[in-house]
C-alpha cells in the first residue's frame, strides 16, 4: 500500500499486532504477516513521525480464487469445466448463464476441480464462472473467477475412410 513517507504501518487482528513495517521514501510499503484464516478481519493503520494515527483500513481475508478456468465441449450435449484447485478450500460452486452478462445460476457444488455439465442444447453457447469456499465456523467465499464459455458440439469423426464401391459411388465410413 501507500502512506506518508517514513510512517510506521501496523497490521492487527483485534488488539494483536501481526506485523509492522515502515514506508519507503515514496510512501510505499509491503506488510508481511502470518497466514490468516479466511474470514479473519485485519486492520491496518499508519502512524506518522508526529504520532498521528490514520483511520484504520479494514481488510477481510478471502478464500483463494480458483484459477485457469476452462470450458470445452465434451460431447454434443455436454461441456466440461475445469480449473486449477485453490489451496486450503473446502469446495467450489459452479455457476452458468446463457449470456456473458446475464444472470448466473448456481449449478453444482463440488470438492473436485472439474465439472461436466450434461443435458445441454447442441450448439448453444454457455457461460461459466466458479468460486471457492472454505467452511470453518462460518462459510467464506472467494471472488468469482473470470467468465469462460463453450458450446456443446458433436465430436469430430475419427478414422474417416472413403473407398470406391462401384463405378459411380463411394462408400464412406
Amino acid at each position: 500500500g501507500t502512506a506518508e513517507a517514513g510512517s510506521t504501518i501496523t497490521g492487527k487482528v483485534g488488539t494483536t499486532v501481526l506485523g509492522t513495517t515502515i514506508t519507503d521514501k515514496d510512501g510505499n510499503f509491503t506488510l508481511t504477516i502470518p497466514v490468516q484464516k479466511a474470514g479473519t478481519t485485519l486492520t491496518v493503520t499508519a502512524t506518522d513521525d508526529a504520532g498521528n494515527i490514520s483511520e484504520a483500513k479494514v481488510v477481510t481475508v478471502k478464500v483463494a480464487l480458483p484459477t485457469n478456468l476452462k470450458a470445452v465441449s465434451n460431447s454434443y450435449n455436454s461441456v466440461k469445466v475445469s480449473w486449477t484447485a485453490a489451496s486450503g478450500v473446502s469446495g467450489y460452486e459452479i455457476y452458468r448463464s446463457t449470456s456473458s452478462t446475464g444472470t448466473f445460476s448456481k449449478l453444482f457444488t463440488t470438492s473436485s476441480n472439474t465439472y461436466t455439465n450434461t443435458g445441454l442444447n447442441t450448439g448453444t453457447t454457455y457461460y461459466y464462472k466458479v468460486r471457492a469456499y472454505k467452511t470453518d465456523t462460518q462459510t467464506t467465499y472467494s471472488n468469482f473467477s473470470p467468465v469462460v464459455s463453450a458450446k456443446s458440439i458433436p465430436a469430430t469423426p475419427i478414422s474417416a475412410k472413403a473407398a470406391s464401391s462401384s463405378y459411380n459411388s463411394i462408400k464412406t465410413s
